[in-house]
């Protein structure tokens, strides 16, 4: 892989630089990136794209700066992972299904919406699910407090 970034690369100067930065480095980047994806696939990824990154930025590189060096490729390593990470949970959270889950939402003191009399407990019932994305509001204002059925919801 090493002699694929190097291709990239003209100046000799700068080739010898991301040599000694990718032998030096490559551990701590899959590291950084391992911890956070936990996916030794997408670790081997993230930091192959934050070489290619790094190639883009050799001069913003001071090599006689180590602790500086250290903290430039382990933050680039970092946000790379987390943007997959990130990309993951959405594309994730968007082919779950939630009527899998037959609903079922209850207060800290175990009761259920319509036990709720109390006009503070309602209003801070309220307010959470003002806090909720649309969507998941909609469905819990639907199946609660409008009594419609799953199915219903569903349609709707």
């Amino acid at each position: 892989m090493l002699m694929l970034y190097m291709s990239l690369i003209d100046d000799p100067g700068d080739r010898r630089k991301f040599e000694e930065l990718y032998k030096k480095y490559r551990q701590t980047m899959y590291y950084t990136a391992y911890r956070i994806l936990q996916n030794v696939d997408d670790a081997e990824d993230v930091v192959q794209t934050a070489f290619l990154r790094i190639i883009n930025h050799l001069d913003d590189i001071d090599e006689n700066d180590e602790p500086k060096t250290k903290s430039y490729v382990s933050i680039i390593t970092q946000n790379l992972a987390l943007d997959v990470y990130r990309k993951k949970k959405r594309d994730w959270e968007a082919s779950f299904s939630y009527d899998e889950f037959e609903p079922c939402i209850r207060d800290p003191k175990g009761q259920d919406f319509e036990d709720i009399d109390d006009g503070a407990e309602a209003r801070r019932l309220a307010e959470a699910i003002k806090k909720l994305p649309p969507k998941y509001a909609d469905v819990v204002r639907l199946t609660y407090m409008h009594k419609l059925s799953s199915d219903k919801v569903g349609e709707l």
